[in-house]
């Protein structure tokens, strides 16, 4: 099967979706204080939800750091995710 075209905008629906707890392939749970988040926990929306076949790695950040696998949010901060902030790399 080939790419969607659109491939991007599905990958970052599917993330924000899963972030604010309403991608039933990922249970539907909200991310929210007082987590740590694992990038791997995105994986299940990128592949059940956006259909990607070929996921290489999945890296998050928080407040514009580098990118890691996993980051800790405190229990005095909510986590807020925008599709303008979330960065997708394909490669050919």
């Amino acid at each position: 099967a080939s790419t969607p075209a659109n491939i991007i905008e599905l990958i970052k629906q599917a993330v924000y979706n899963d972030f604010v707890g309403l991608d039933v392939n990922s249970g539907n749970v909200r991310r929210g204080c007082g987590q740590d988040i694992y990038a791997s926990s995105f994986s299940v929306c990128i592949i059940k939800t956006a259909g990607v076949t070929d996921l290489v790695a999945i890296g998050i950040g928080l407040n514009d750091s580098s990118y890691t696998n996993v980051v800790t949010v405190n229990a005095d901060e909510e986590p807020i995710i925008t599709k303008e902030n979330i960065s997708v790399v394909i490669a050919s």
